[in-house]
């Protein structure tokens, strides 16, 4: 009776064990899909950026690349000549980013570099093999752990992961092609200021591509979280660095010895020397001599050749290595247009004031919110609009009125220390221009171009002084002089307002 109980507890706690581990290797097999799925969708989106930042580089440089060609026919017939004989042209490099060719595509791909894939790859192994020992717990609801339009099961992301690697390595052969093609031209054309325009062009894209692989890889809070869980499960680091160092670009560095060059398929000097020896036999060292006088006197003749390619691939090796363009550098020019954009925030007070004919007028808060955007790091052009709302005569009686609506455009200029000019124009319609009633009291002041019974405008410059919270909280205080205050019966030209940008 013991024993039989003893067999009983040990079965159910054998049946429970079996079933944790199947909700673990689940839940894990979740959170590797959810990995997965976030990683593959931002690779995905980097490399339809990187395509169509390419194709509109590739037409601006085709352009640019014929005017370059006939100017040289004018000026320069040898470098024309030049020109005419390379068979690389931007027209040519971009009929190979629309019709790619499979065979530099498995050529590239081959090569590695595309860590991003390669980590993917090696999650997509981990979660294979911790699906197979999940058992039919988790293969049984496969189906139902899929969102719509996704493929059932784990073997769909081999041929994603694939076919994203793919791309990526042929959208980096044809970025190399551009740089290429454009030091060609350097030399050909014998001077910086002969391209400059092409210069300018290549330096903003790959800036462009640059930043577009940057928000690719910065990872989401549910990237992160998915990551996390990954890395508590044993064995998950080992698959990832045996993923990262398997790529065909890092066997060769993981070679510690011939043997293992050999084992990989390369072609060692014992090789060599045995597939000498078996052709050769004992006239082997004869050979040898023969083709040593033979390459000796080849490179005595040579010598002059050698030196002149020698100087050629320094030249171009300082022209590719220049650290610093030969035109001033626009840093705004390589970012995407939403990072050039800045959303800012501003409040201004106007006091209370008593018009001609001792009708009372509340005090005034301006409340606005506009968009800059930014042309070089220190000039800001930008729109925005605006409401009025008058708060009462004073503070023992307050009251909320509408008091206009209105739009503005602006030009902010900033020098140093965080001292800066401002310029803008503003137009506000007050609350006549909307309910369509006329006053019939007599205004202000008479009727003027920049303020009647339905608007009001402003011309506003002055100076402003920047200040920072923290990283995402940061704005201006801006000091401004109304050139119109006259014609609107303000009590003082000053206008003093807030700014917070984000």
């Amino acid at each position: 009776m013991r024993l039989k109980l003893i067999l009983i507890w040990f079965s159910g706690v054998l049946c429970f064990s079996l079933s944790a581990k199947a909700q673990e290797n689940e839940h894990l097999y979740i959170q590797g899909r959810r990995y997965m799925d976030i990683n593959i969708h931002a690779l995905d989106k980097y490399s339809k950026r990187l395509e169509r930042t390419q194709k509109n580089l590739l037409n601006k440089l085709k352009r640019k690349e014929q005017r370059l060609a006939h100017r040289l026919k004018r000026t320069d017939s040898v470098a024309y000549a030049r020109f005419k004989n390379d068979p690389l042209t931007y027209d040519s490099i971009s009929k190979l980013a629309r019709h790619p060719d499979s065979a530099t595509i498995t050529a590239k791909t081959l090569k590695g570099g595309q860590k991003a894939v390669d980590s993917l790859k090696g999650v997509y192994n981990f979660l294979q093999r911790k699906a197979g020992q999940a058992g039919s717990t988790v293969n049984s609801g496969l189906s139902t752990l899929n969102n719509a339009g996704v493929t059932t099961g784990l073997e769909g992301y081999s041929q994603e992961l694939s076919n994203l690697q793919n791309r990526l390595a042929y959208d980096q052969y044809i970025t190399d092609l551009t740089s290429k093609h454009a030091l060609n031209l350097q030399s050909i054309a014998g001077g910086k200021g002969n391209i400059t325009g092409i210069q300018k062009e290549l330096f903003y894209a790959k800036a462009k591509m640059n930043e577009w692989k940057k928000i690719a890889e910065d990872p989401s809070a549910l990237e992160e979280k998915a990551l996390e869980y990954l890395q508590g499960t044993k064995g998950f680091d080992i698959s990832l660095d045996k993923a990262l160092n398997s790529q065909p670009g890092n066997s060769m560095n993981s070679a510690t010895s011939a043997d293992d060059l050999e084992k990989m398929g390369f072609m060692t000097k014992r090789m060599m020397n045995n597939a000498l020896q078996q052709k050769f036999g004992n006239s082997l060292q004869a050979v040898q001599g023969n083709v040593g006088k033979e390459v000796s006197q080849w490179q005595d003749k040579a010598q002059t050749l050698h030196g002149q390619v020698k100087e050629t691939k320094q030249s171009l090796s300082a022209l590719k290595n220049t650290g610093k363009p030969s035109f001033k550098v626009n840093p705004m020019r390589g970012l995407p247009f939403w990072h050039r954009v800045e959303k800012q925030y501003s409040f201004n007070t106007a006091r209370a004031a008593t018009t001609a004919d001792g009708t009372p007028r509340p005090a005034i808060l301006t409340l606005s919110a506009g968009l800059a955007y930014r042309q070089t790091p220190k000039l800001s052009a930008g729109i925005g609009i605006a409401g009025d709302i008058g708060l009462g005569q004073n503070w023992s009686s307050i009251r909320f009125t509408f008091e206009g609506i209105g739009f503005r455009t602006f030009l902010d200029w900033k020098w140093q220390y965080g001292i800066g000019a401002y310029a803008g124009y503003e137009r506000t319609y007050r609350q006549a221009a909307f309910s369509g009633t006329k006053e019939t009291s007599t205004p202000m002041l008479q009727p003027s171009p920049h303020n009647n019974q339905n608007w009001s405008e402003a011309l506003l410059l002055g100076i402003t002084k920047s200040y920072k919270i923290n990283s995402r909280w940061y704005g201006t205080i801006q000091v401004l002089y109304d050139v119109w205050w006259r014609d609107k019966g303000l009590r003082s030209p000053v206008i003093l307002r807030f700014v917070n940008a984000t």
